[in-house]
C-alpha cells in the first residue's frame, strides 16, 4: 500500500489541519479577555471592600 502524496510528517499534518480552518477575528477574543480581566479586578475590589467592612464589626 503506497501513500499517494508520500509520507507526511507530524508538522505537515498539523500545518494542513490549521490551514483548513476558517480564519477567526482576532479583535473579538482580545476584547473578551480584557472584559474578563476587568470584571475579575472589579470582583476582587468589591470583596476587599466587604472584608474591610466586616473587620470593623
Amino acid at each position: 500500500m503506497t501513500v499517494p502524496n508520500g509520507p507526511r510528517t507530524v508538522s505537515a499534518a498539523v500545518r494542513s489541519a490549521t490551514e483548513s480552518r476558517a480564519p477567526t477575528q482576532s479583535a473579538e477574543p482580545a476584547m473578551t479577555d480584557l472584559a474578563f480581566i476587568g470584571v475579575t479586578i472589579l470582583v476582587f475590589a468589591v470583596l476587599a471592600l466587604i472584608a474591610k467592612g466586616v473587620e470593623r464589626l
